[in-house]
């Protein structure tokens, strides 16, 4: 009986020590501020977010902001063993995301991390969040996210990782993701999208490139998302349409516009007809030929084409040849101080 007691009192001594050392201290009297299902109440932190941090009873659904404080990095159970619902960490001098650093928080819906210095995303950065639909990463300094950073979170919809430094995107990155619908990429510095580049990401429905530097796509790049119902690749240096958008038959809104096509054949575009209902092609310099074609065919498909710019005279181009035909042409062939015109914003209603 004795020896028994002995290994229970040993298990009791590792299990309290093991949970002593889970929290690596990430918090120096950080201001925190709670709301949800608990009157609203700010507290300072030193340590980690927890229930006992806060004062707070696990059966408490909070949303919890830590705004505008000097945080280098999320160690492990940063934020951990709490009933929150939201979690804001925004407008910080992060620059790292440790494994582990959110843990056991079961009901964690929506986690923001934006505004802050993160460079990149190592591995298992997000995991285990059962429960979790959005993150938050937009207006950092990502120029690197390691594969296996985002790890069963069974459901995530939402990823926002526009306005950072990434260059390249790939699907490594996700492991045990299988309800991801939106992911957002625009503003970066991305220049090309490889073959079937999406296609263990089955359930997208919104994918956003815009303001990337994208002079290539692959034609194949969009094989296996057939719920894909929003394309947006417009603010790129794309000059070539060869998309193969009969892997999309679900697509109902295309954004190419503000980028360097002279002609785009609209054929293209029959297969996706029964399910297309807006394409932008604005501030692209288009041969006029083209964009009377696309105008055209808009009416007959009843399908919204957003053309023109209405803060602009020039919608169109005619080659220098004079030819007014709708065929592919190069730069060479146009005014270049024209085509430079096309490159600046546009007021589109």
């Amino acid at each position: 009986m004795a020896d028994v007691f002995v290994i229970l009192r040993i298990i009791f001594i590792c299990g309290a020590l093991a949970s002593a050392q889970k929290c690596t201290p990430t918090f120096q009297n950080a201001l925190v501020t709670v709301s949800g299902s608990v009157p609203t109440f700010t507290r300072r932190v030193s340590g980690c977010i927890n229930s006992k941090s806060l004062g707070v009873r696990n059966n408490n659904r909070i949303t919890i902001e830590v705004r505008n404080q000097a945080i280098d990095a999320l160690n492990r159970a940063a934020v951990s063993d709490i009933q929150v619902e939201e979690l804001h960490i925004i407008h910080n001098h992060i620059q790292m995301i440790k494994e582990g650093a959110f843990l056991n928080l079961p009901i964690l819906r929506m986690l923001y991390l934006d505004n802050n210095h993160l460079t990149s995303l190592e591995r298992y950065s997000f995991e285990g969040l059962p429960s979790l639909r959005g993150i938050y990463l937009r207006h950092n300094s990502i120029n690197a996210i390691f594969a296996n950073t985002f790890v069963n979170l069974p459901s995530l919809s939402m990823l926002f990782l526009d306005n950072n430094n990434l260059k390249t995107f790939n699907q490594n990155w996700f492991s045990s993701t299988p309800e991801l619908k939106w992911l957002l990429l625009d503003d970066n510095q991305i220049t090309f999208i490889g073959m079937a580049a999406f296609q263990d990401l089955p359930s997208l429905e919104s994918l956003g490139f815009e303001g990337n530097k994208l002079s290539h796509i692959h034609p194949d790049a969009f094989h296996g998302l057939p719920q894909l119902s929003e394309l947006i690749l417009g603010k790129n240096q794309l000059s070539s349409f060869n998309i193969q958008l009969k892997e999309l038959p679900n697509l109902y809104r295309l954004g190419i516009n503000q980028n360097r096509f002279t002609h785009i054949p609209i054929s293209v575009f029959d297969v996706v007809r029964n399910s297309l209902k807006e394409i932008w092609i604005y501030s692209n310099p288009l041969q006029c030929s083209c964009v009377d074609e696309f105008v055209i065919w808009g009416e007959k498909y009843n399908i919204e084409v957003r053309w023109k710019c209405e803060d602009r005279e020039i919608y169109c181009l005619l080659p220098l040849s004079g030819e007014t035909d709708c065929a592919k042409r190069g730069e060479s062939e146009f005014n270049a101080t024209y085509i430079d015109l096309f490159q600046s914003e546009c007021l589109v209603l």
